[in-house]
């Protein structure tokens, strides 16, 4: 049975994996447009192809925003170890038959 730990890290987990994927993709506007061939508004800070389509990152990328993506990609290794460490505590309290 999972405990209330695992299922809140599994929840962290899926949210900021959705943060931390197309931070690592995102490129800048100017990078954008000479690979896609495709015009991009000047107010995007950074694109993300998401699913075939370019899309606004208002985060801007790694290089432009490196404090958040060190603490977004820091909670999101935390909450895997957590998970992984619940995990482990969990099977060691299962009776063995």
């Amino acid at each position: 049975m999972p405990t209330y730990a695992r299922i809140a890290c599994a929840l962290v987990i899926f949210i900021l994996f959705l943060w931390v994927a197309p931070w690592i993709a995102a490129e800048r506007r100017d990078d954008a447009i000479k690979k896609y061939g495709k015009p991009i508004p000047e107010s995007w800070p950074a694109v993300v192809m998401e699913h075939g389509e370019l899309k606004e990152w208002r985060l801007g990328t790694i290089s432009d925003n490196p404090l958040g993506f060190g603490a977004c990609s820091l909670s999101f290794a935390a909450a895997i170890l957590l998970f992984v460490v619940d995990t482990y505590f969990m099977v060691r309290r299962v009776p063995k038959p």
